[in-house]
């Protein structure tokens, strides 16, 4: 199994975990994107970020095309910018038959060389100062025991460990690295966001106090399970939503500040 590790200098931007009560923020777009960004994150400079979850099994796609993308582009969901469906179909037939199922990769996804010790070491020695795996990618597979995510996390299927918990208990052990994770807000295959209007999730529920009052469920599930990383990882005391042009409901990143 191959691991994909890519190199990240995204804006992180910052509210303390108090803002949406009594803070200077309010839950709209122009006052979020006032928030300014931690200076550890200025000084920091360089960091990991850490594609790693079922997509890793099959590990394949032509050079220039995103290989975590791989279920979307072999159901023709999404168009690669590199080779076509019709590759990603022609390798998987030929590789693992035409009758086996993405979702059948998670009972092949051991991660039974995984070290997290090993891992922070070489991180540490690179230089890297913060380090950020993804929690869940578009597929919708957690790597943390979430209720929200049954059978489909890596706690009760495949490595049956809590991978998050135990990469970043081992990243608070090091005196000056920090720790975040990705998590995807958006699942290609989720009925929620397969509606005829998807992006009104961002701008009507996801932002400020309507998160925990909205009555819509994707709302209600996002919170749960950001929630739950909260709870079960520790990890930090703020959130923010970072839009990206294509796709302005992808993730979110939650940062120990």
């Amino acid at each position: 199994m191959r691991i994909s590790l890519a190199f990240t200098a995204a804006v992180v931007v910052c509210f303390g975990s108090q803002a949406q009560a009594d803070g200077p923020y309010k839950p709209t777009w122009d006052s979020l994107d006032k928030r300014p960004t931690p200076e550890w994150f200025d000084d920091a400079k360089f960091g990991i970020f850490i594609h790693w979850g079922v997509y890793s099994v099959p590990s394949w796609a032509p050079v220039g095309t995103y290989a975590e993308w791989y279920w979307a582009y072999l159901t023709g969901f999404a168009s690669p910018p590199t080779g076509s469906v019709e590759a990603f179909q022609a390798f998987h037939n030929k590789t693992y038959g035409p009758d086996f199922k993405y979702a059948d990769f998670a009972r092949m996804f051991h991660a039974e060389l995984f070290d997290p010790k090993q891992w922070v070491d070489v991180f540490e020695a690179s230089g890297a100062k913060y380090i950020v795996p993804t929690s869940k990618h578009h597929e919708g597979f957690t790597l943390w025991k979430s209720a929200q995510s049954w059978n489909w996390n890596a706690v009760e299927i495949g490595p049956h460990r809590d991978l998050l918990k135990e990469l970043l208990d081992e990243v608070d052990t090091r005196p000056g690295m920090r720790r975040a994770f990705y998590y995807s807000l958006y699942e290609w295959f989720h009925p929620l966001y397969r509606s005829e209007h998807p992006h009104d999730y961002v701008d009507q529920g996801s932002i400020g106090p309507t998160v925990v009052y909205s009555p819509s469920r994707c709302c209600r599930l996002s919170v749960a399970l950001c929630m739950l990383l909260f709870c079960c990882c520790g990890c930090c005391d703020c959130c923010r939503d970072l839009r990206c042009p294509a796709h302005p409901l992808i993730f979110v990143l939650l940062v120990r500040v």
